[in-house]
């Protein structure tokens, strides 16, 4: 599914896109035989200093309510991206999954 954003700047005339993948798609792309190597360059990456990474910041909303962010780049020019994270400790007993992630 995409969606199309208007750029903040009312002088371009493009409209950007976003696309949002689900949980189908990424599970058909990222297999563990290519996750497992990409996870493990990035981890040596971050033993060895070369990552750009915030500590984790945990946002209490309500008793038995967060929400997570944990931001991090391979490098000024390299690959970004966050972990958002919802924590709903009623939905531990319910049909409901308790903690959604979004990559």
């Amino acid at each position: 599914m995409q969606q199309g954003l208007q750029p903040q700047n009312p002088s371009a005339s493009k409209t950007m896109s976003i696309r949002f993948i689900d949980q189908a798609e990424i599970a058909r792309r990222l297999t563990y035989d290519i996750c497992i190597p990409i996870v493990r360059d990035a981890m040596i990456a971050f033993s060895r200093g070369e990552t750009k990474q915030l500590l984790r910041s945990i946002l209490p909303l309500s008793e038995g309510r967060v929400f997570g962010v944990m931001p991090g780049a391979l490098g000024g020019h390299a690959p970004f991206g966050a972990k958002l994270i919802s924590v709903f400790q009623g939905n531990a007993v319910s049909p409901r999954r308790p903690c959604t992630a979004q990559l």
